[in-house]
């Protein structure tokens, strides 16, 4: 802001900040509402006008690279405190699956927080392979789509030799379900209390 922009921009908040005047005598008054008279009362107002205009840019020029200088810091501390946070959950799943595979019972519980394990089969399916596997089957909607959701009831699941963790999919009447493949999955859930 330039002195000239400075001294518009003082004189324009004194102004309008100011709600009592002293008169000749040192009493204070209440102020009169300014009136815009003539021309010069008018560029008068238009120059106040400008002047907060431009302070008004600076002040959120200002906000905004304040904004972005403190998102960044934001950025470069949450990483680092959310590796480190990762690191810890990493050694907690590593002594949990460890105690749960001498003990399948083993609750990990303290006054901090807990670790959980939860165990989901994930069905990845070929909409397609399905239709003409099980062409005929209750297992088919009449818009020829698959229903998974009575399919997963009635099918046998059997551990594929050829990849670990997977499932091969068996039809009530012994089919072996080649448009159908079923993984398990592990999640573990961390919860630390606030403190």
């Amino acid at each position: 802001m330039n002195t000239y922009a400075t001294e518009e921009y003082k004189e324009a908040m004194d102004f309008a900040n100011t709600a009592e005047v002293t008169d000749d005598t040192g009493e204070v008054q209440e102020k009169k509402p300014y009136e815009i008279t003539d021309i010069d009362s008018a560029n008068w107002a238009l120059r106040k006008i400008a002047a907060l205009n431009v302070k008004l840019d600076e002040v959120k020029g200002l906000a905004n690279r304040e904004h972005e200088r403190i998102e960044q810091w934001e950025a470069q501390e949450t990483k680092q405190i959310n590796n480190n946070i990762d690191y810890f959950k990493g050694l907690l799943v590593k002594f949990y699956t460890k105690k749960r595979s001498e003990d399948p019972k083993f609750k990990l519980s303290t006054p901090y927080g807990y670790v959980r394990q939860s165990t989901r089969k994930e069905y990845n399916y070929n909409e397609d392979k399905l239709i003409k596997e099980l062409n005929g089957t209750e297992y088919l909607k009449t818009e020829c789509k698959v229903d998974i959701a009575k399919l997963k009831k009635d099918i046998l699941l059997l551990p594929d030799e050829k990849v670990e963790g997977s499932f091969k999919a068996i039809s009530a009447d012994g089919v072996v379900l080649e448009g159908l493949t079923v993984t398990e999955n592990t999640a573990y859930s961390i919860k630390a209390v606030e403190i």
